[in-house]
Protein backbone atom coordinates (compact mmCIF):
# COMPACT_ATOMS: atom_id res chain seq x y z
CA UNK A 1 0.00 0.00 0.00
CA UNK A 2 1.28 3.48 -0.89
CA UNK A 3 1.81 6.11 1.78
CA UNK A 4 0.02 9.44 1.36
CA UNK A 5 3.29 11.13 0.35
CA UNK A 6 4.08 8.44 -2.23
CA UNK A 7 0.56 8.74 -3.64
CA UNK A 8 0.88 12.53 -4.01
CA UNK A 9 4.26 12.14 -5.71
CA UNK A 10 2.92 9.46 -8.03
CA UNK A 11 -0.06 11.65 -9.02
CA UNK A 12 2.18 14.67 -9.59
CA UNK A 13 4.51 12.56 -11.72
CA UNK A 14 1.58 11.26 -13.77
CA UNK A 15 0.33 14.81 -14.36
CA UNK A 16 3.76 15.96 -15.49
CA UNK A 17 4.10 13.03 -17.87
CA UNK A 18 0.60 13.59 -19.24
CA UNK A 19 1.31 17.26 -19.90
CA UNK A 20 -1.64 18.36 -17.75
CA UNK A 21 0.58 20.21 -15.31
CA UNK A 22 2.50 22.71 -17.39
CA UNK A 23 4.36 25.66 -15.92
CA UNK A 24 3.11 29.07 -16.95
CA UNK A 25 5.79 31.67 -17.52
CA UNK A 26 5.57 35.09 -15.83
CA UNK A 27 5.21 36.72 -19.28
CA UNK A 28 2.24 34.48 -20.08
CA UNK A 29 0.64 35.22 -16.71
CA UNK A 30 1.13 38.95 -17.28
CA UNK A 31 -0.38 38.73 -20.77
CA UNK A 32 -3.41 36.79 -19.50
CA UNK A 33 -3.99 39.23 -16.64
CA UNK A 34 -3.53 42.25 -18.88
CA UNK A 35 -5.91 40.85 -21.50
CA UNK A 36 -8.59 40.21 -18.88
CA UNK A 37 -8.30 43.69 -17.36
CA UNK A 38 -8.28 45.36 -20.79
CA UNK A 39 -11.38 43.43 -21.83
CA UNK A 40 -13.19 44.42 -18.63
CA UNK A 41 -12.33 48.09 -19.31
CA UNK A 42 -13.36 48.01 -22.98
CA UNK A 43 -16.61 46.17 -22.26
CA UNK A 44 -17.73 49.47 -20.70
CA UNK A 45 -15.70 52.03 -22.68
CA UNK A 46 -16.04 50.61 -26.20
CA UNK A 47 -18.72 47.89 -26.40
CA UNK A 48 -17.91 45.59 -29.30
CA UNK A 49 -14.14 45.82 -28.90
CA UNK A 50 -12.73 42.35 -28.26
CA UNK A 51 -9.20 41.67 -27.12
CA UNK A 52 -8.11 38.73 -29.27
CA UNK A 53 -4.56 38.03 -28.15
CA UNK A 54 -2.01 39.57 -25.81
CA UNK A 55 1.66 38.67 -25.70
CA UNK A 56 4.31 40.10 -23.39
CA UNK A 57 8.08 40.08 -23.08
CA UNK A 58 9.52 40.75 -19.63
CA UNK A 59 12.81 42.57 -19.17
CA UNK A 60 15.56 40.47 -17.61
CA UNK A 61 15.29 42.44 -14.35
CA UNK A 62 11.51 41.71 -14.21
CA UNK A 63 10.76 45.39 -13.54
CA UNK A 64 9.30 46.20 -16.93
CA UNK A 65 7.64 44.57 -19.89
CA UNK A 66 6.51 45.31 -23.41
CA UNK A 67 3.21 43.87 -24.56
CA UNK A 68 1.24 43.70 -27.80
CA UNK A 69 -2.55 43.40 -27.67
CA UNK A 70 -4.47 42.52 -30.83
CA UNK A 71 -8.14 43.46 -30.94
CA UNK A 72 -11.16 43.66 -33.22
CA UNK A 73 -14.19 45.93 -33.40
CA UNK A 74 -16.55 43.97 -35.63
CA UNK A 75 -19.30 46.60 -35.94
CA UNK A 76 -16.71 49.18 -37.15
CA UNK A 77 -14.79 46.65 -39.32
CA UNK A 78 -11.53 47.29 -37.44
CA UNK A 79 -8.52 45.15 -36.67
CA UNK A 80 -6.16 46.82 -34.25
CA UNK A 81 -2.97 46.56 -32.27
CA UNK A 82 -2.07 48.26 -28.99
CA UNK A 83 1.62 48.53 -28.08
CA UNK A 84 1.90 48.69 -24.30
CA UNK A 85 4.69 49.40 -21.82
CA UNK A 86 4.45 48.06 -18.28
CA UNK A 87 6.44 49.05 -15.24
CA UNK A 88 6.38 46.59 -12.35
CA UNK A 89 7.02 47.56 -8.74
CA UNK A 90 9.04 44.60 -7.42
CA UNK A 91 8.15 45.26 -3.79
CA UNK A 92 4.36 45.45 -4.23
CA UNK A 93 3.83 43.70 -7.55
CA UNK A 94 1.72 46.63 -8.77
CA UNK A 95 1.80 46.97 -12.56
CA UNK A 96 1.41 50.32 -14.31
CA UNK A 97 0.41 50.16 -17.96
CA UNK A 98 0.92 52.84 -20.58
CA UNK A 99 -0.42 52.61 -24.13
CA UNK A 100 2.50 53.53 -26.38
CA UNK A 101 0.53 53.40 -29.63
CA UNK A 102 -2.59 52.07 -31.28
CA UNK A 103 -2.92 51.24 -34.96
CA UNK A 104 -6.00 50.15 -36.88
CA UNK A 105 -6.66 48.45 -40.18
CA UNK A 106 -9.96 48.11 -42.01
CA UNK A 107 -11.06 44.48 -42.02
CA UNK A 108 -12.83 45.21 -45.34
CA UNK A 109 -10.10 46.98 -47.33
CA UNK A 110 -6.96 46.01 -45.41
CA UNK A 111 -5.87 49.66 -45.39
CA UNK A 112 -4.75 51.66 -42.39
CA UNK A 113 -7.56 53.72 -40.84
CA UNK A 114 -7.95 56.12 -37.94
CA UNK A 115 -8.69 54.29 -34.67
Amino acid sequence: MLSARALVLACAGALVLSGAATATSPATMLARSLGNSMQAFYDKAEPGLRIVEVSCALASNKRSAHCVAHYTVVNRHLLGVFLLAETIDPTTGVIHTKTVSATCTSSVTGKAVHC
